[in-house]
């Protein structure tokens, strides 16, 4: 069987308004950065690559650095 992706980027632009300049900061629960990415949209990332397993918190924001989105824990 092969695992179809979807495409993700509709609803990330639906929800933070925008896909241009975004940085993505992921932290554990504790609060500490483990990866960050930056870049305009599309851009294809593997979460569980870039910070492996675990609870992690995925806070974004904007290229002036006000916070759009942050993640439930």
């Amino acid at each position: 069987m092969v695992h179809q992706r979807k495409n993700k980027l509709p609803k990330l632009r639906r929800v933070l308004g925008t896909t241009d300049e975004v940085r993505a900061v992921f932290r554990d629960t504790g609060g500490k950065q483990l990866a960050e990415v930056r870049g305009r949209a599309p851009r294809r990332t593997d979460v569980n690559e870039l910070v492996g397993a675990g609870d992690v918190r995925i806070e974004f924001y904007d290229k002036d650095g006000k916070r759009l989105l942050q993640s439930s824990t």
